[in-house]
């Protein structure tokens, strides 16, 4: 099973392109569609380090300020388990959450950090 990370808001996500962190926006919903009813998705390819992770919380917080909320996805292609659901706000927004969410491996069960504003 491969892992599948991916971003979902109610507003246009942004590419971007760094040489170490990819974020492109799905035209094809079908696998997230499956997991978040948002119709604005953009999968993450990346590396965790903490560098990278400080870009992420950087892109997340740009985000916001168009959007009140954005969720980040972790799952593996084809895992219809229950997804476990956690939130924050933007405020307490950290690299061990990103970690927490992106930093896993497809073994774990599908989930999802709702950041907010606060």
């Amino acid at each position: 099973m491969s892992l599948y990370r991916f971003f979902a808001s109610a507003r246009e996500l942004k590419d971007e392109d760094n040489g170490q962190i990819k974020i492109a926006v799905e035209n094809d919903l079908s696998i997230a569609s499956k997991y978040t009813d948002k119709k604005n998705c953009a999968s993450l390819e990346w590396a965790y380090n903490d560098q990278n992770a400080e870009v992420l919380i950087g892109y997340i917080k740009e985000h916001l300020k168009i959007c009140p909320r954005i969720e980040l996805w972790r799952t593996g292609n084809g895992d219809k388990s229950q997804a476990i659901i956690q939130k924050c706000s933007k405020n307490i927004l950290n690299k061990e959450k990103i970690k927490e969410i992106w930093g896993g491996d497809a073994s774990t069960k599908p989930a999802c950090l709702v950041v907010y504003n606060s």
